[in-house]
């Protein structure tokens, strides 16, 4: 069984794509130069020169205080992530955690008619989908469930 929570699951999620957030970069190069030449008879000449480059970067961090799924969406959105995929969710017993996945999945459809392109997948072992996620209002929507197929599938035309 897992002993993972809700914010476990987010933290788990964000950390994977980012620690944390990159609030500035700067980048400094400094050059100098000098160069001394004399000249003497018949053309004796000499020439000598030195050329000194230094440079720095700095990135600058924030921890940020923004709700954990606000920000795990948008850095899935800064990353290109498209999908966040929760994988052996029957072993996920709270009740609690349960029902804030679902809630999660709200929150996405909602965001949907704004624009947000990020989908849930909910990956488990259960009868139908309901007893998978649980039942609550969130859920109450349009939920699939896959049957498992089986190890030897039939070849077509067999009975």
């Amino acid at each position: 069984m897992s002993t993972y929570d809700y914010a476990d699951l987010v933290h788990t999620a964000i950390t994977k794509i980012r620690g944390v957030k990159l609030t500035g970069f700067t980048k400094r190069v400094t050059t100098e130069g000098s160069a001394e030449a004399s000249g003497g008879f018949k053309f004796l000449a000499s020439l000598k020169g030195s050329l000194k480059r230094t440079g720095e970067k700095a990135k600058d961090f924030e921890i940020v205080d923004s709700p954990p799924l606000d920000l795990l969406l948008e850095l899935m959105q800064e990353s290109g992530y498209q999908l966040l995929v929760l994988d052996n969710f029957q072993n996920i017993t709270s009740e609690e955690t349960r029902q804030l996945i679902a809630q999660t999945m709200e929150v996405l459809s909602d965001r949907a008619s704004e624009g947000l392109r990020i989908k849930i997948v909910v990956i488990g072992i259960a009868h139908d989908a309901q007893s998978l996620i649980g039942t609550s209002d969130a859920t109450a929507g349009p939920a699939r469930c896959s049957p498992p197929t089986s190890k030897h599938p039939r070849k077509l035309g067999s009975n």
